[in-house]
């Protein structure tokens, strides 16, 4: 009895320190690794950002940096993240990444550091020595931020400098510039050429500046040239003139005292030591050979995590003597730091006032040289990285990163996603690390497409067939309502397909929500109906069907219809007679996705009698949209807006989409293109519209509001606007919107479409009798509109 006894207690003690210790040790282990991931994940997030804004406004990319050189970067940088542990292992990742710039102005500083007050050991003060000799101190920002303060010192300077036989000015920092409050350095950065322009009494002609814009996105690979609206290139920003607050006719030699933390104004130093009698010393305590100066440009700082301050600059100067090379500061001359308390005076003063009594000052004048860095402007040029099918995380990691920042910049359609794109950022990043293959990878660009609902949104895949047939949603059913050809005797207009492959239409649909972009409900419809029926070439689907009898039954369909055909029969041809037609004698018909404008000039003479137009827009058409509109409206009009995303280096935003400006479409008279026929005196006009009228169709659609046209029909599909595109690693194509195009009056398109003024339906029952109730409904709405008139 008493070893049982023991034995019980034995094993609850057991269970106990089990669970005291055991237990809470693995869930603490659970909760440790998962704030861990999510850590990583928020870097990541960062490190996205940081790097995408770097790439679109740094100016490296004009001449020096290539986007896969920057893909590299990131790469490093991500594998970095992987084995950090602390906080500052995060951030010397984050460091890694803007410093691998190589660029002295694009820097990390910690915000808690940040000061505003004295750039060196003195006062900013004013003195001239008994040879008139004037020292000017610049030691203190807050004369820079203060419009008062810095108008009485720049008085004093120009007063002191009337009498002065030289100048020193003193601009050394006792800490980095990096330290400095950002209002402090933008207000230095404008007012410190004012304040030196006065001290050489003349204006000082500061060189020009190189920066960045981008028109949209320009499409990748270049050579796939979608669309040439959009563009990537380089702008010159003019040489500005800096006049002084007071004219002083004379050119005094000048020596100017600077170190390793001087602020920066290379560019202006340059200046200087060109068009003026000025020598700059240089006190460093760097044994090194490597020059500390860098390009000053302009920068753009932002926040990010963990009490971090970026700096980026944005922009280059350019060298005065030549719009072809980078400015390169250089000091006249390099003097090591001594240790300042053991001199009782300053050792950099005595130097400079030396210089001014010495040939030596005439000397470094005629001496001076200059570095040329030769611009060689290169086009951006994505790497698609085609030999991984399945790239590794890094890579999966860097196609999101590079999608992201293209849709953030340059989709004009951002602000109709339903889900905000950061948090899609957030959500992704753990996905595309955890996904196993290459179609997970697939599959989680096309997620990426699904997002921005734009049914342009599409993700290249491997080659797929179709069957020869043409289905659409109808009173909630997919109905066949064309075949391609007479080969498939077993399918009929007005079948209902209740399944494909097994699966059910309904379990399709919810399969391909998350497969398939979409404008608008209509639009998914219109691309659910044709994925059905997508498969691998020389395979067979099968379908399951419900007849016009009532008979359920499969059937095999092969995969025999090339997607160029499919395109080419976006629905049946409702006229036999050809692309156009007369209804009656007094009504003609236009298909408008067959005719061409080659064809337009011959219809009109045709409808030279006709009272009015049944223009059938169920389709793709062939670019007849101002053709088509030029004869049917009197006068050059504004016929649509158009806004193209850009992106400036000089007023770069994170959130908020610039475009360069609102772009008014108008009409082009056919006396532009030589056709001087008269414009036919056709003023009631049908137009007929559904879910297939899509982007270019849509854009007529726009053209044709402006003669009075009646909509008659389903709400279209909802996109329109140039598209582009960009390649992701894999050689994966993803192409989307680049256009934002509105009506004439600005009212929104995207993700409505046009909506029809007479709405109407085809039935079931319609399409198994072989009747167009659409079309029948549009030409009774246009004869009672000529009826109306007469």
């Amino acid at each position: 009895m008493y070893h049982k006894l023991f034995l019980h207690r034995t094993i609850c003690i057991y269970y106990l320190i089990l669970f005291a210790f055991v237990l809470p040790h693995n869930v603490l282990s659970k909760s440790f690794d998962n704030n861990n991931s999510q850590k990583k994940q928020k870097y990541l997030a960062e490190v996205c950002k940081i790097w995408g804004v770097a790439k679109y406004t740094h100016p490296s990319f004009i001449y020096k940096y290539t986007y896969a050189q920057w893909d590299s970067v990131l790469i490093s940088v991500i594998s970095k993240i992987n084995v950090a542990e602390t906080q500052q292992e995060y951030k010397n990742a984050l460091s890694f990444l803007v410093s691998a710039l190589e660029d002295k102005y694009s820097y990390l500083s910690d915000k808690k550091s940040v000061i505003s007050g004295k750039l060196g050991n003195n006062e900013s003060d004013i003195s001239i020595t008994k040879g008139h000799t004037a020292i000017i101190h610049i030691s203190d920002y807050s004369i820079f931020t203060n419009d008062s303060l810095f108008q009485s010192f720049a008085s004093k300077v120009a007063y002191t400098c009337r009498s002065a036989k030289n100048i020193v000015i003193d601009i050394r920092a006792s800490f980095p510039f990096a330290d400095v409050h950002n209002a402090a350095l933008q207000a230095m950065s404008a007012k410190i050429p004012i304040l030196f322009a006065t001290i050489v009494g003349d204006d000082i002609v500061l060189p020009p500046e190189i920066y960045r814009i981008h028109r949209g996105y320009e499409s990748q690979p270049a050579k796939l040239g979608i669309s040439s609206v959009f563009f990537s290139t380089s702008v010159f920003y003019p040489r500005k003139h800096i006049p002084p607050l007071v004219k002083r006719l004379k050119n005094i030699p000048i020596t100017i005292l600077i170190n390793d933390y001087c602020p920066p104004i290379e560019h202006l130093l340059h200046t200087l030591q060109r068009d003026f009698h000025c020598v700059v010393l240089h006190e460093t305590s760097r044994t090194s050979n490597v020059s500390p100066f860098g390009n000053a440009g302009r920068q753009l700082y932002f926040s990010c995590f963990d009490s971090t301050r970026i700096s980026l600059r944005t922009s280059e100067f350019i060298d005065s003597r030549s719009n072809r090379s980078v400015l390169r500061f250089i000091p006249d001359s390099t003097i090591i730091e001594m240790a300042r308390a053991s001199l009782p005076d300053d050792i950099l003063i005595k130097t400079a006032l030396t210089i001014m009594d010495s040939k030596k000052f005439k000397h470094f004048l005629m001496q001076r040289k200059s570095i040329v860095q030769p611009l060689q402007f290169q086009k951006p040029q994505e790497e698609p990285y085609i030999a991984m099918n399945y790239p590794s995380e890094d890579y999966r990691l860097l196609a999101l990163f590079r999608l992201w920042n293209v849709i953030q910049y340059f989709y004009p359609y951002k602000h109709l996603m339903d889900k905000n794109w950061n948090d899609v950022l957030v959500e992704m990043i753990p996905r595309f690390q955890e996904c196993r293959n290459a179609e997970e990878y697939q599959m989680l660009i096309r997620k990426l497409a699904v997002y921005l609902q734009d049914s342009h949104a599409q993700v290249s895949q491997s080659l797929r067939f179709y069957m020869p047939v043409i289905t659409k949603i109808v009173e909630g059913q997919c109905v066949v309502t064309g075949l391609m050809h007479d080969s498939v005797q077993s399918l009929h207009k007005g079948d209902i397909i209740t399944s494909i492959n097994g699966k059910s239409i309904e379990e399709m649909k919810n399969q391909l929500r998350f497969q398939i972009s979409a404008s608008t409900s209509q639009a998914f419809n219109n691309y659910f109906c044709t994925e059905i029926i997508a498969g691998k070439p020389n395979t067979v689907g099968q379908l399951g069907i419900k007849t016009n009898q009532g008979v359920s039954k499969t059937i095999d369909i092969p995969y025999t219809e090339h997607p160029n055909k499919l395109s080419m029969v976006l629905k049946p041809k409702q006229i036999q007679a050809g692309e156009y037609s007369l209804i009656a004698e007094n009504i003609g018909y236009i298909d408008a996705t067959r005719i061409t404008n080659d064809q337009i000039g011959y219809m009109f003479e045709t409808f030279r009698n006709v009272e009015g137009l049944v223009i059938d827009l169920r389709g793709y058409p062939n670019g007849i949209f101002n053709n088509l509109a030029s004869y049917l409206i009197d006068s050059s009009r504004a016929v649509a807006q158009g806004r193209i995303p850009s992106l400036s280096s000089m007023n770069f935003s994170f959130d908020t989409i610039s475009h360069d400006s609102v772009s008014v479409i108008r009409l082009i008279p056919r006396s532009h293109f030589g056709n001087s026929a008269p414009t036919p005196s056709i003023k009631k006009i049908v137009v007929l519209i559904d879910e297939r009228t899509l982007s270019q169709g849509e854009h007529t659609c726009l053209f044709l509001e402006h003669t009075g046209a009646v909509f008659v029909g389903e709400p279209t599909n909802g996109t329109n606007g140039n598209i582009t595109s960009t390649v992701l690693p894999g050689d994966i194509r993803f192409w989307f919107t680049g256009l934002e195009i509105r009506h004439a009056d600005g009212r929104q398109l995207q993700r409505i479409g046009i909506l029809p003024n007479v709405e109407t339906r085809p039935t079931i029952a319609g399409i198994r009798a072989g009747r167009d109730e659409v079309l029948e409904k549009g030409v009774e709405v246009l004869r009672a509109m000529i009826n109306t008139k007469k």
